[in-house]
């Protein structure tokens, strides 16, 4: 509710694609931008697409089971995970910085980027702020969903937090008709 805020942080989205467009312009391959940000042993991982010299999109991965690995371990499992199989582009820009980069770059058949240079430096920044932002995200609902849970112990005196809730609704209409419906929280 903050529209002062709001309004500033609008122009400076629109101020930012303007330079972007100006950016993408100068080279014309296509390009996935990948970036991974870590905290509290959650790694979220955000690519950015890019074609014909502009970002025409991104998606985000929160991997599981990869509490006690590194940033650099998760990025050298989940590259070729995702792309194995794919119609890839002709250029990966990376984050960190691989220790098997030839064996991906030939299974891949595309090339990995680790230090771009300048005219490609500012798409691994957009992908690095992505990433911070997603995971903050992250934590906070998982906080507020954690949050909940516990009120739900303290109202129903339970000894531990509900892990698994199943909620039935079973209605009709003047006798007939009976429906049933269940809702399950994991």
């Amino acid at each position: 509710l903050d529209f002062l805020a709001a309004a500033s942080y609008r122009d400076q989205l629109i101020i930012l694609r303007k330079i972007q467009e100006r950016h993408g312009s100068q080279f014309e391959s296509d390009i996935d931008v990948i970036s991974i940000a870590s905290k509290s042993e959650v790694h979220c991982i955000v690519i950015v697409f890019v074609r014909s010299g502009k970002q025409v999109g991104s998606e985000k991965f929160f991997p599981k089971n990869v509490k006690n690995e590194s940033s650099d371990e998760v990025l050298k499992a989940f590259i070729p995970l995702y792309y194995l199989g794919k119609n890839n582009p002709k250029m990966i820009l990376v984050s960190h910085k691989l220790e098997d980069k030839l064996i991906l770059e030939s299974a891949l058949k595309t090339k990995i980027i680790q230090s771009p240079k300048s005219d490609k430096k500012h798409y691994l920044e957009i992908a690095k702020l992505n990433a911070e932002e997603n995971l903050k995200q992250h934590l906070i609902s998982s906080y507020t969903k954690n949050k909940q849970l516990e009120s739900i112990q303290k109202i129903l005196a339970l000894q531990k937090k509900p892990n698994y809730m199943e909620c039935f609704d079973i209605s009709h209409t003047m006798g007939e008709a009976t429906t049933a419906s269940c809702v399950v929280f994991e």
